[in-house]
């Protein structure tokens, strides 16, 4: 699987192809392009909205990747990705970053809900 690390040419092409890889018939290809857009600088509507259905994957490790790539790109709809990915409490993954930045965006927000 390439990187997706390459800089976002401003084409629609680009695009295609990174939401393409995340309607992948294949699971694998579906959970490595989650893993990999999170570095992407693709950061179009179409490519969160095809993240935002892999929230309905078996995998955990896709849920989480795509949960944590919408959060990083500061969707609105985080929240609701958060939810959909489960509980926050997995053995295995107590240490994971992705995990520890779900739980500082709640945090954040509910500091920020209290101080209103």
């Amino acid at each position: 699987m390439p990187k997706l690390t390459a800089a976002h040419d401003g084409s629609s092409e680009f695009t295609d192809v990174i939401v393409g890889l995340l309607r992948d018939p294949v699971a694998e290809v579906r959970a490595c392009t989650a893993e990999a857009v999170a570095h992407s600088t693709d950061r179009t509507a179409a490519v969160a909205d095809a993240l935002l259905a892999l929230l309905d994957e078996y995998d955990l490790g896709t849920r989480l990747n795509a949960a944590y790539d919408l959060l990083l790109r500061d969707d609105p709809r985080t929240g609701e990705a958060i939810e959909r990915v489960g509980p926050l409490s997995l053995p295995g993954f107590e240490h994971g970053h992705r995990l520890h930045a779900f739980w500082t965006w709640k945090w954040d927000r509910e500091e920020r809900s209290d101080a209103e």
